[in-house]
């Protein structure tokens, strides 16, 4: 499976397996999986659970090979839209603290700090962030 190849790659073994996504596309009513494709083949995905009017990232990665084009960007703006479609108020995502170049994306979504969730990853500090997606969020 292309999106377990990918998480295996980018999260070693923090990543999800497929059991997970078969269960998260297939069977779980509460998530949205959106994947990016090119030349036919997957080269990101992000998931998402929606519970009412809250929703939080579960994961986003991007194939190595496929990093700086743009498609992690693609794919918070294709979540975000569905958020907004479905009437969702907040997006939230936990983010390592010493991962800035995903900090940065997220912030330049007007993504803000809540607040820190220590040892999340094991001996790393989690970064918990807030999105208000009924606001107009466009890239600074």
């Amino acid at each position: 499976m292309a999106i377990e190849k990918i998480e295996k790659a980018v999260f070693k073994d923090d990543a999800f397996l497929a059991s997970f996504w078969l269960t998260e596309i297939n069977d779980n009513p509460l998530s949205r999986v959106f994947v990016a494709l090119k030349g036919g083949s997957v080269v990101g995905h992000i998931a998402l659970r929606v519970l009412g009017e809250t929703s939080e990232i579960v994961t986003i990665a991007v194939d190595s090979d496929y990093r700086r084009q743009g498609i992690a960007t693609s794919l918070l703006d294709a979540a975000i839209l569905e958020l907004k479609a479905e009437a969702v108020g907040e997006l939230s995502l936990e983010v390592r603290r010493s991962n800035t170049a995903a900090r940065h994306l997220y912030e330049s979504y007007g993504f803000k700090q809540a607040y820190t969730r220590k040892h999340y990853y094991g001996n790393e500090d989690a970064y918990v962030y807030l999105l208000e997606v009924s606001h107009d969020h466009t890239r600074s």
